[in-house]
């Protein structure tokens, strides 16, 4: 960036504040919203309708 000897910088210009994940998620639901879904998803997890520890690539056979 150039600038002259004896004169001032730009002015700096005033940006929008970062959006978070949070922020866009608030803006599609609300808190009641999340934890219903939360709740749901915990349940599932609770029950054990959802087996995430095996994984069906995991079943192949060793060389």
């Amino acid at each position: 960036m150039a600038l002259l000897v004896d004169g001032d910088g730009p002015e700096e210009k005033k940006g929008k504040p970062a959006r978070t994940h949070w922020d866009m998620l608030m803006e599609r639901r609300t808190r009641e919203e999340l934890e219903e879904v939360l709740a749901e998803r915990l349940a599932v997890l609770r029950s054990g309708a959802m087996n995430i520890a095996v994984h069906p690539r995991d079943n192949r056979k060793s060389a």
